[in-house]
């Protein structure tokens, strides 16, 4: 067998690190590297040998390949990194070892963004705090959350909420694709979330994304959170061109209790906007008739059902 065809076989060893036991996969590790294997070798999910064991927890497997020289901070696969794999997975001394190895704490790339985003979707506020400390950019926005703030919003990390905004992260920031925080914990149905950021200063009717953090509310059906954005001033009529309002949202929907809610409240339900035109023509498409009776009790006009 050729050098050439004996790396690649190496290579895919490397990469089952993650079906071995880490004691057995150890020994596999030093036979390896004592072979024809590289470090840094590509594999495929994880892009290479220290991504796996990072993300799979193997401290020591880890610890022998950045001795034997694996690039911490080589780039590709799920993660992005190794650092950005410990981050998510939750493994803090390999957290450790990487950033103590001059693994890049503001590296961008990978599904979750950054490694400070990876802890803080998934809930990981000790490594959170150890990102923070090594000077991770709390204000980074990459990735499908925005911002670290607007992830553990949406995920409803309160405690990683809360140490950010400790860490001064910018409650107004608006991400590309979740808007501000306090749209993304609307969004995410996260009462708790919702009361402290606007105890902070969040502003109720900033637009983005989702419009804003009633209209993200409504959408996704989340009563509690439309109840605490209304009583705390949520512009129940404002709308978007393309989206319309809270009360279209919640009517395409079919949310029957936030519909009675937005109406009690003083909804208009003949505004125009949003692509369908109406409420009343939006409650039709969305196929509630129960709605679409409320609607209409509450002085909805009836010629607004027609298409055309």
């Amino acid at each position: 067998m050729s050098s050439a065809s004996n790396k690649v076989v190496d290579s895919n060893a490397l990469q089952a690190l993650s079906t071995q036991d880490p004691k057995r996969t150890l020994e596999i590790l030093e036979m390896l590297l004592n072979g024809e294997a590289q470090v840094n070798d590509p594999t495929k999910y994880y892009s290479n040998a220290l991504q796996t064991a990072c993300a799979e927890g193997y401290e020591k497997v880890a610890h022998t390949l950045v001795e034997r020289g694996a690039n911490v901070n080589d780039e590709g696969g799920w993660y992005g990194n190794a650092l950005q794999a410990a981050c998510a997975e939750g493994h803090e001394k390999i957290v450790r070892l990487l950033l103590d190895n001059g693994a890049s704490v503001k590296a961008v790339g990978g599904f979750y963004g950054t490694a400070l985003q990876a802890a803080c979707a998934e809930g990981h506020e000790g490594i959170g705090q150890i990102l923070l400390d090594n000077d991770a950019d709390i204000s980074a926005d990459s990735g499908p959350y925005g911002n670290a703030l607007q992830a553990a919003s949406l995920t409803g990390r309160q405690s990683i909420v809360r140490l950010l905004l400790e860490r001064h992260a910018d409650i107004h920031a608006e991400g590309k694709s979740l808007g501000t925080a306090l749209q993304a914990a609307s969004f995410g149905g996260h009462k708790d979330i919702v009361r402290m950021l606007i105890d902070e200063g969040a502003d109720v009717n900033a637009q983005g994304q989702f419009r804003n953090a009633l209209q993200a509310a409504c959408w996704e059906g989340h009563s509690d959170v439309v109840e605490i954005l209304v009583g705390e001033g949520a512009e129940i009529n404002a709308y978007d061109a393309y989206y319309g309002d809270a009360l279209q949202s919640a009517c395409f929907r079919g949310y029957t209790e936030i519909v009675q809610m937005l109406l009690d409240k003083g909804a208009n339900v003949n505004a125009p906007g949003g692509w369908l035109g109406s409420v009343v023509r939006t409650a039709a498409a969305g196929g509630n008739t129960e709605i679409r009776q409320m609607l209409l009790n509450h002085g909805a006009n009836i010629s607004h059902i027609a298409y055309g």
